[in-house]
């Protein structure tokens, strides 16, 4: 039973109110990308997109996911209780 509870939480990204804490204070999301090393992350933690908490190898990737339809539900669900800012 240990097995499945690992693979569940193996994938799991920040939660919407931590999202949020990131959107509001530049210096939460600093305390967050510097706890893990750059040399493990994509593209050495230089492309991250702060709504969905992902890190990306390339810019492209980056673009390409900000197009996607899972980017943009994630954008709007941080967004719920501020202000909306333009797409």
């Amino acid at each position: 039973m240990g097995s499945i509870r690992r693979i569940k939480t193996k994938r799991r990204t920040r939660d919407l109110d931590q999202v949020k804490a990131d959107l509001k204070s530049p210096r939460h999301l600093a305390q967050h990308k510097g706890l893990k090393a750059a040399e493990d992350l994509p593209g050495l933690g230089a492309f991250y997109c702060t709504e969905c908490a992902k890190y990306f190898s390339d810019s492209h990737n980056l673009n390409e996911h900000r197009r996607g339809k899972n980017h943009k539900r994630r954008y709007l669900r941080s967004f719920d209780t501020v202000e909306r800012p333009d797409l």
